[in-house]
């Protein structure tokens, strides 16, 4: 049976495509040959970038490579890259879904010690939605995603905004440095991975869909423990 949407010009199914999201996209490049195309094309992913995109990315520190605007966006995603010489903070705008994640290769680290990950961050005079956050350490190669998230610490960022009487706040609490910025454990790991591991700390909150604005996050800190 002919392909209905192989009829379509290119550019219109680009269009459509273009007003879903990365994640639709990319199933609709597998649901349909028609769509295939489209779906992988640069009009579709430049609309998933953010407008400066290209002006940011010219200041990292290390080349970006990538040949279509698809692989830029997932390079983006997966590899964090920095600006300006490293000392660029990141402000958080608005979103819904809030996920940060931060590795380090354990050949980098000192072996059979223990580490935490520390979230180092400040919060705009208007910020919220931040007030419960969710936070794991894992070894990228020894566990899934979905599997970590079962076992996130709560993490608060900043106060609730709960009454007086109501049920008090459970779980960890930044602690302000003496540099001026706050810092909140996100988890630790046992370092004996040698060279072939790598640990990943992950700030997560996508499950309430409600904004989230105002976070400053000056980067994930790796620290041995006493």
């Amino acid at each position: 049976m002919d392909d209905p949407f192989t009829k379509l010009p290119e550019d219109f199914v680009s269009e459509i495509i273009s007003r879903t999201s990365p994640l639709d996209a990319s199933r609709l490049a597998v649901v349909s040959k028609g769509f295939k195309s489209a779906a992988e094309s640069d009009p579709v992913w430049d609309k998933f970038l953010p407008g400066d995109c290209f002006e940011i990315v010219s200041t990292s520190v290390s080349p970006v490579v990538y040949s279509t605007k698809k692989e830029l966006y997932f390079s983006l995603c997966h590899s964090p890259i920095l600006l300006d010489a490293g000392n660029l903070v990141a402000k958080l705008k608005s979103v819904c879904w809030l996920d940060i994640r931060g590795k380090i290769k354990t050949h980098m680290l000192s072996s059979s010690t223990t580490y935490g990950a520390y979230l180092v961050f400040k919060l705009a005079e208007r910020s919220y939605g931040l007030e419960s956050v969710n936070a794991v350490v894992r070894f990228v190669n020894d566990e899934a995603d979905s599997d970590a998230e079962e076992r996130a610490a709560i993490l608060h960022l900043q106060r609730s905004n709960a009454r007086h009487g109501s049920r008090q706040q459970t779980g960890q609490l930044p602690v302000r440095r003496n540099d001026g910025w706050m810092e909140i454990e996100m988890g630790n790991f046992y370092s004996d991975k040698g060279d072939d591991g790598e640990a990943e700390a992950r700030l997560i909150e996508i499950k309430r869909l409600g904004g989230k604005s105002g976070l400053i996050v000056q980067g994930i800190e790796f620290r041995p423990q006493a």
